[in-house]
């Protein structure tokens, strides 16, 4: 009753605006979710999933992938900074990749491994590389302080020694009470003006008549070499990788700034790394496939030719099997056969065996 009341095009137009904030509504809600899926995407490797288990036929070679989640749960495929290590125990592998796949090659006969790949990703943990520290030892100079009654503070950089004979800007020298300081310059020959605190130490006030020994430093942290010296060792702990430059290390042990690694891990190269390289804390996660590599497909076996249509024996009237072994027409010749009646006719120089005469 009401709507017959109401003019038609008034209904229509309510229609219209009703059907365009529903497709309003409907768009919103899209962008929504769209926002929040995007909002959840993360930036951290947390976990990597098995590469599978897989057979395959000797001599193959295949893309062999892994899934890898954020810390949010999702897949994600575009992290920053990850790289990823592999091993097989059944042929070889495109061992690093900075992403989650790489190319098998399986072996030549059949066995039964495993296929790992180990991820890894820098955190914003770091510090540098502080090897010198431990590498200083005393040189062959020795020379005191001269009688300065009030010594010097931690702050004081300007010392004045006996005699800076043997010293030159770049050494480092130490004082008794072990804080290392680098020489910025020689102003005469007795004065120095230094650094204080270098190579990790602690600056510490410096008393009169204190003996100042020259350091020979080693500038590395050479390959091979198991002790890592941090400028912040509280910065890691037992267990933790490191990469340093592109060479991934194993922490074991610390003793303060010293940490005990094993080197070369994942797969990368140990080598030498300069002082003051960039150490960087790795998020870590591992998974491992099976892979079995089978025998070859048996070969086919070889064909065999069967003539369709073999020569059928005959034995001509008169003669007995015995008597004729092989027929060889080397000219003329010819069979008929009439109902059913075979006819040949063999010249005399084809008998083999037998004899013209007693084939007629």
């Amino acid at each position: 009753m009401l709507s017959s009341a109401i003019p038609k095009r008034l209904i229509v137009s309510l229609t219209l605006v009703g059907l365009v904030s529903l497709l309003m509504f409907s768009d919103a809600w899209l962008s929504s979710e769209d926002a929040s899926a995007q909002e959840g995407v993360g930036v951290t490797l947390t976990s990597v999933t098995s590469p599978g288990g897989s057979s395959y036929p000797v001599g193959t070679v295949v893309v062999v992938s892994t899934t890898v989640r954020d810390e949010n749960g999702f897949v994600n495929d575009t992290l920053v900074n990850d790289n990823y290590a592999w091993v097989t125990t059944c042929g070889s592998v495109t061992a690093s990749t900075t992403v989650p796949q790489t190319t098998l090659t399986v072996g030549t006969s059949a066995c039964t491994g495993t296929i790992t790949v180990n991820a890894y990703q820098d955190t914003s943990t770091t510090s540098t590389v502080n090897d010198d520290l431990a590498d200083a030892v005393v040189g062959s100079a020795t020379i005191d302080l001269i009688d300065f009654v009030a010594g010097y503070d931690t702050d004081d950089v300007t010392l004045t020694l006996d005699s800076t004979t043997g010293i030159v800007a770049g050494n480092y020298i130490r004082h008794t009470d072990s804080e290392i300081m680098l020489v910025d310059s020689v102003t005469d020959t007795e004065v120095l003006v230094v650094t204080r605190g270098a190579l990790g130490s602690t600056a510490a006030a410096i008393l009169d008549n204190a003996d100042i020994d020259l350091m020979t430093v080693t500038v590395n942290f050479a390959a091979a070499d198991t002790t890592l010296t941090v400028t912040d060792g509280t910065q890691f702990a037992v267990g933790d990788y490191l990469e340093i430059d592109s060479e991934v290390v194993l922490v074991s042990a610390i003793s303060t700034h010293d940490l005990t690694v094993s080197r070369g891990e994942f797969g990368t190269t140990d080598a030498a790394h300069s002082d003051t390289a960039t150490i960087t804390k790795q998020v870590t996660d591992s998974s491992s496939g099976t892979v079995e590599v089978t025998g070859a497909a048996a070969a086919e076996p070889a064909p065999t030719y069967t003539d369709p249509s073999p020569i059928p024996e005959i034995v001509p009237d008169g003669l007995t099997a015995d008597d004729v072994g092989i027929v060889i027409p080397s000219a003329g010749g010819s069979f008929t056969e009439v109902d059913g009646t075979a006819s040949i006719t063999v010249p005399a120089g084809a008998v083999a065996n037998g004899t013209a005469a007693a084939v007629g």
